[in-house]
């Protein structure tokens, strides 16, 4: 994000080598890291400063900061959005600013996130209430397995711009209309990717818990006719023909290129 500082700009900030860059960087660091890991705890990770410049359409000559915050894409409990991360130090500049450097409000703004991809799907398994509470060590223990069991089907389809799997929620997931699923829970998945790739393809992403799920090593059972990938319906069935589909349009196109250049 950018973050809008009440410190006078000097052209020194420019150059990430000098004293003046890494003095303020290092000041900007340590205010940033207390409030985040006073609010967030051991899901923040640390921040890192990109680049100082002149505060853009402000009739000061104050400093504008570029800011990345990292979080423990290990953390079992949902991390926040980049506007709830915004929000926050937001908050602080318009009514608690007491620290070492003193932020602009008005100048506080997001930049980049990675795409958000929300994911509902039903497995087996009995649901209780502290499945839902996020604090719990139902929640926490629940979220390590399905992260343990999908990560590494993610990073694999993913490579370059899987980010991280986060479980926001679990319900009770009973149908009776399932005859295979009579005790079953919902589990709410976010998966974030990089934006360097692009808008992520949900029907890929369908087509990946579809290969977890129909491999035997999962500690628990994904009901493949039950699978939400941004609103979308997924089932088995579903991904095949859409992929089969695909590979019919590729197969016209690459005819038509041979027959054009033979």
């Amino acid at each position: 994000m950018n973050v809008g500082l009440q410190y006078p700009y000097v052209s020194q900030l420019s150059d990430r080598n000098s004293n003046e860059f890494r003095q303020l960087a290092f000041t900007l660091i340590q205010v940033l890291e207390v409030i985040y890991r006073n609010l967030y705890g051991s899901r923040f990770k640390f921040i890192i400063v990109i680049a100082f410049s002149p505060m853009k359409k402000r009739a000061v000559n104050n400093t504008e900061a570029e800011v990345q915050l990292v979080f423990n894409e290990n953390s079992t409990i949902p991390i926040p959005t980049g506007e709830e991360v915004v929000t926050v130090l937001k908050n602080i500049a318009d009514n608690n600013n007491t620290f070492a450097v003193t932020f602009d409000a008005n100048a506080i703004t997001l930049l980049n996130e990675p795409y958000s991809v929300g994911v509902r799907f039903r497995t087996n398994g009995t649901f209780v209430n502290d499945f839902s509470k996020i604090n719990s060590d139902l929640f926490r223990n629940r979220t390590i397995m399905i992260k343990n069991g999908l990560n590494p089907y993610f990073i694999a389809d993913f490579p370059t711009t899987f980010n991280i799997l986060t479980m926001s929620n679990y319900s009770n997931g009973t149908d009776r209309s399932l005859r295979a699923a009579n005790d079953s829970i919902l589990n709410f998945m976010d998966l974030a990717f990089a934006r360097s790739g692009g808008n992520p393809n949900i029907t890929q992403i369908a087509q990946t818990i579809i290969r977890a799920a129909k491999n035997d090593s999962l500690p628990f059972k994904i009901y493949l006719t039950d699978i939400i990938v941004n609103g979308t319906v997924f089932s088995s069935s579903d991904v095949s023909s859409k992929i089969s589909v695909l590979m019919a349009c590729f197969m016209v196109a690459v005819s038509l290129l041979f027959t054009r250049f033979s």
